[in-house]
């Protein structure tokens, strides 16, 4: 399989996560009234349970993909994501909906785990960084195309109709997987799966100080983003009275961190890893701070173009640190790449869920929970990286021009 295609293969499967989030952003009004939902805050839940079974069963697949290889594991995978997806399409209840949101996260953990596992098989350092900022820019494109997608389909049919449009795209990136992609496991580097041989690799994966800290710190961040994510509707709705619009600013915003990580495949050709990730949390917690101080003087007026300032530019820095973390925090763990996903994968999501929950929550129709947390969440992620990456381990891991 060429480069192109492995990328274009991996990037639709991972991006499979976003797009069940995404695409029923617009959605969630509707959702809520057809299922009973009258808090507003409750709908964030919707977003939340999928998270959640994402976050709890990443730890499972890694060791599978490691003892029965990665190829059968993205299908399972997919399978599940495809039964959980059925579930909660045809669900005429919260409760139900929710359960089958969190089989579509158990389904997608897998996709994420394995997926960052296949990558590594094939790449490290730089060049991991690379392909992984590419597969990045194109996965940004989901959540800029799909909350209009999701708006399309509202207008033709209904919300259910989103979920039959995930069955469909689920099914077609099945083929495709089964049919074009290799088994990238080497023989020589299985493991029988058992849950101690599970505990000694999770426990040497916790052994690299580097590695820990900056997952802790990468967690941190993406917490920050998912308090974008869970009250990005609610934002527009009731800050700006922006509904039928919101999946277009929605989209520009999102639009910039696919820019900044195309643009970051290049800067790692010529940058230490840790100076991008530095340099794009600075200038993060810079424009955070600045536009928090400005909103409270003007009593929480900003305008909307102030704020799309703010948002467009402050997720433009974001774009290359994910990437960028995933590709230090997994160089010293090719040996076991599969386990190492999945701890890395289950530990960070589940620290960026409790951090984006909890600050999601305190949403009060102002902009200060989803500002004031990227300031605060940003100075914590830059002292996690001070204290746990030195400047000779940066270093060793950069590329020459």
């Amino acid at each position: 399989m060429r480069t192109s295609e492995f990328v274009a293969l991996t990037a639709l499967i991972t991006s499979i996560t976003a797009l069940a989030i995404d695409t029923i952003l617009p959605a969630l009004p509707f959702m809520g009234a057809d299922l009973g939902v009258t808090d507003p805050n409750m709908l964030q839940f919707i977003i939340g349970a999928q998270f959640l079974g994402f976050a709890m069963m990443q730890i499972i697949y890694g060791p599978v993909s490691d003892s029965i290889g990665r190829k059968p594991t993205i299908v399972i995978g997919l399978g599940i994501f495809l039964i959980g997806t059925m579930i909660a399409g045809l669900a005429t209840s919260f409760e139900v909906h929710l359960t089958g949101r969190f089989i579509q996260g158990v389904g997608c953990a897998g996709l994420r785990a394995v997926s960052t596992a296949i990558i590594r098989d094939k790449y490290e350092g730089p060049e991991m960084a690379r392909i992984t900022s590419i597969i990045m820019a194109i996965f940004i494109i989901v959540p800029v195309l799909a909350p209009a997608a999701g708006q399309v389909v509202l207008k033709l049919s209904s919300w259910r109709g989103i979920f039959v449009g995930f069955g469909v795209l689920a099914s077609i990136a099945v083929a495709w997987f089964m049919i074009r992609q290799e088994e990238t496991l080497r023989a020589e580097y299985k493991r029988p799966f058992s849950m101690r041989r599970s505990g000694v690799a999770f426990l040497e994966v916790l052994h690299h100080r580097q590695s820990v800290g900056l997952m802790f710190a990468s967690g941190i961040m993406f917490g920050a983003f998912l308090v974008f994510l869970i009250t990005s509707q609610q934002t527009f709705a009731d800050i700006y009275n922006i509904t039928e619009m919101f999946p277009y600013y929605f989209s520009l915003a999102a639009l910039s961190m696919g820019i900044s990580s195309l643009l970051n495949a290049k800067l790692v050709k010529h940058f230490d890893l840790i100076r991008l990730i530095r340099i794009g949390l600075a200038c993060q917690i810079a424009l955070s701070v600045a536009f928090v101080s400005w909103d409270q003087l003007n009593t929480g007026h900003a305008s909307l173009w102030l704020f799309m300032g703010w948002l467009i530019f402050t997720l433009f820095c974001m774009g290359p640190m994910l990437s960028n973390f995933q590709a230090l925090i997994m160089q010293p763990l090719g040996h076991l790449a599969g386990t190492a996903a999945s701890v890395v994968g289950t530990i960070m999501a589940l620290l960026s869920l409790s951090v984006g929950s909890i600050i999601a929550q305190t949403y009060n129709q102002s902009l200060l929970p989803l500002t004031g947390g990227f300031a605060v969440l940003g100075l914590i992620a830059l002292g996690i990286v001070h204290i746990s990456v030195k400047t000779k381990i940066s270093k060793g891991i950069r590329q020459p021009s």
